[in-house]
């Protein structure tokens, strides 16, 4: 099965608690990399940080960005351009599902899961960058 232009075999690595890397241009003209959590919600792919951080300072100045997100023994990869837009809670309906599924995906334990995802609902510093790939039908 083939979906935006994804394998099965590689839409599984969005399915999996693997992380993924971004990579945005500072002021300087400099990559910037950065380790996010995400997940694949209707052809983007979403992950969250804090407006205070330079990732979303870099996103604001500049929303072009790669992505990769590599099997942990090497044997499938995703690797695609994009653009990034920040959400606020108020500015995006499904804001606090996607944040959900997000630590869900990647807090393992319930409770633990649960704590933390009630503390960022709570966190109004907290955004979603949303990842709209240059071509949705060529991921790699």
């Amino acid at each position: 099965m083939v979906v935006n232009g994804l394998t099965q075999k590689e839409l599984s690595l969005l399915d999996e608690s693997i992380v993924a890397n971004v990579a945005v241009i500072n002021p300087n003209k400099q990559p910037h990399l950065f380790p996010v959590w995400c997940v694949l919600q209707d052809g983007k792919i979403y992950f969250s940080t804090k407006v205070e951080h330079d990732k979303c300072q870099y996103i604001r100045l500049n929303p072009n960005i790669c992505m990769s997100v590599v099997h942990p023994k090497g044997s499938i990869y995703l690797s695609f351009t994009g653009l990034a837009e920040i959400y606020e809670r108020d500015e995006l309906d499904q804001f606090d599902e996607i944040m959900g599924r997000i630590v869900h995906k990647y807090v393992r334990d319930i409770e633990k899961a649960t704590e933390f995802n009630r503390r960022l609902k709570e966190d109004n510093s907290r955004r979603l960058i949303e990842i709209t790939p240059d071509d949705p039908n060529r991921f790699r």
